[in-house]
């Protein structure tokens, strides 16, 4: 314990990890945050602080070093739980067309990471987009808001509004709106396709564009909002075949020939693409930060109100 205990292992470990991570974010590529090497020295520092707070409850300590053991514990809880998310916790992508139900489970999220011990994940639930809330002004367009349905195989269900900055909490996961989009929906006579076309951010402007294959076709399209939610827009579409190029202007309703097959655009909805998050050690960040702010608080303030009175 006395050798976990020590200062200087404590003073090397911080400046160790300072330049680590400095190095991490000049050479992202490289990964170094994912490598075995910074997760030996994140246990490091943790056994670290550890055996430096139990040093400090053994000295039962008062006054305002009661504050600084406070401290110390802040930084046990926020380490737990930073350690807890990279063990059981995850981070995917969930893309969903109005009307589209899909299960919650990692297997179907886009760009799935989930920790050592959590490769897999099945929440129990499915979820639908009901609807999108989208306003235009100005030509621009604004999103508001989404409505998520969900159930699980036991029939429990319900309904919830998501937003930016309003998640649907949901077996342990939190869903965030990510990015949203139109997404015309193409009648190919034996299918319906919704393209959800992709939103591209320049500055305060965005634009709509996307590509989609089909056997022996590129699709490469453009939509312009229009009418009162954007969806009556029109859409500039350019169908590459193996031996010609054909380009259209097209109003929802219109159509459009592919290899002598007549698709019409029969309807424009909505796409959004939720992050699904799994945190399970956010409850210790976050009680670790509280104790963090109030050691601090109780440590450092009568140290400069006694400066403040010698001078």
């Amino acid at each position: 314990m006395h050798l976990f205990a020590s200062k200087t292992l404590a003073n090397a470990l911080v400046i160790i990890t300072a330049i680590y991570l400095t190095i991490a974010m000049l050479w992202p590529q490289a990964k170094l945050l994912d490598s075995p090497a910074f997760i030996g020295l994140g246990l490091l520092f943790f056994c670290n602080l550890s055996a430096c707070t139990l040093k400090q409850v053994m000295a039962r300590p008062k006054g305002p070093r009661l504050g600084l053991l406070v401290l110390h514990l802040g930084l046990v809880a926020i380490l737990m739980g930073v350690g807890f998310n990279y063990l059981w916790g995850g981070q995917g992508f969930l893309h969903l067309g109005v009307e589209q139900e899909k299960p919650l489970v990692s297997g179907v999220l886009r760009n799935w990471r989930g920790g050592p011990l959590l490769k897999q994940w099945d929440s129990g639930y499915s979820v639908k987009l009901l609807n999108v809330r989208i306003e235009m002004k100005a030509g621009k367009t604004y999103l508001r808001s989404g409505t998520l349905e969900y159930r699980n195989s036991q029939g429990q269900r319900g309904q919830r509004t998501v937003s930016l900055v309003q998640p649907l909490k949901l077996a342990g996961a939190r869903l965030w709106v990510n990015e949203r989009g139109f997404a015309p929906v193409l009648d190919w006579g034996d299918e319906l396709v919704q393209w959800g076309i992709q939103t591209q951010r320049h500055g305060d402007r965005e634009t709509y564009r996307d590509q989609m294959t089909k056997p022996g076709y590129n699709f490469q399209g453009e939509f312009f909002p229009g009418g009162q939610d954007g969806r009556q827009g029109k859409l500039l579409l350019k169908v590459r075949g193996p031996r010609d190029e054909q380009t259209y202007t097209l109003l929802p309703g219109e159509s459009f020939m592919v290899g002598g097959q007549r698709v019409f655009w029969q309807d424009t909805s909505y796409w959004m693409v939720f992050t699904v998050t799994i945190q399970p050690g956010l409850p210790l960040v976050w009680i670790g930060s509280i104790l963090i702010i109030g050691g601090c608080t109780w440590y450092y303030l009568p140290l400069l109100w006694k400066r403040e009175r010698d001078v």
